[in-house]
């Protein structure tokens, strides 16, 4: 059993679900890059980083687990606050996200750039659904449809949404079946400039990304998309067929 040094912060389990919600973000671009066959995402990362983000990227190298564990995640607290540590890891990730897809878009233009982000539309959708399946699995007997509000409060802890204490989304209007909220956290409302410069296009594999969540909670639940205009907020319309 590993010793706990005297200087090493304890992690809670909400540290601990944070960290899972970073490794399903960083899963997104792990699974572009496979699906693209850039077998090195590291050359994407062309501009310099602050001193806090050198020395973060290191974390990076263990985000490959589908299934992360506490150990994995203990062997990277050090002298700083877990708060802090998990900022800074989910801040490169966010960075190497928009990095990488601002290079895939460079790439891929004129006829291959339509192919490119169909690739990746599917991509994100396979992660989204395989995330909701890993942390939330019912039973085989149970096929009774899931309520939006259940929907909606497992979609709150999930790598799409902001963690606490800021708000993850605002319902504009909700019933048993259905809902509409308005996306607090989305890439167009991220306070990083490389992720509002390719938001148009990250915003909506996001959005797919949460229609395969959806979909692995339950099948019968679907989620349609609207990009926010003229500054108001991106909207999310979730409803379960009968």
């Amino acid at each position: 059993m590993r010793e706990q040094t005297w200087h090493a912060r304890l992690a809670s389990a909400t540290h601990h679900f944070r960290y899972e919600n970073i490794i399903g973000l960083h899963a997104i671009t792990l699974e572009w890059l496979r699906e693209l066959n850039i077998e090195r995402p590291s050359h994407l990362m062309r501009r310099g980083l602050d001193d806090n983000l050198s020395t973060t990227a290191w974390m990076l190298q263990p985000l490959t687990s589908a299934a992360p564990t506490g150990a994995e995640f203990h062997s990277l607290l050090d002298d700083t606050a877990p708060d802090d540590l998990l900022a800074r890891l989910e801040q490169t990730v966010w960075l190497v996200q928009s990095w990488s897809l601002s290079a895939i878009l460079e790439r891929n233009t004129g006829k291959d750039a339509g192919a490119a982000i169909n690739m990746l539309e599917q991509a994100s959708w396979k992660c989204g659904r395989d995330f909701a399946m890993a942390r939330w699995k019912r039973s085989a007997r149970d096929h009774s449809p899931l309520l939006i509000q259940d929907a909606l409060a497992a979609f709150r802890d999930s790598p799409m949404c902001p963690p606490p204490p800021a708000r993850a989304f605002l319902e504009k209007r909700s019933t048993r079946t259905r809902s509409e909220i308005e996306l607090m956290g989305c890439p167009h409302m991220s306070r990083f400039s490389e992720t509002r410069a390719v938001a148009g296009h990250l915003c909506p594999l996001h959005a797919g990304w949460t229609r395969g969540f959806a979909y692995g909670l339950d099948t019968r639940i679907a989620v349609e998309y609207s990009p926010g205009t003229d500054g108001s907020r991106c909207v999310l319309q979730w409803h379960v067929s009968q």
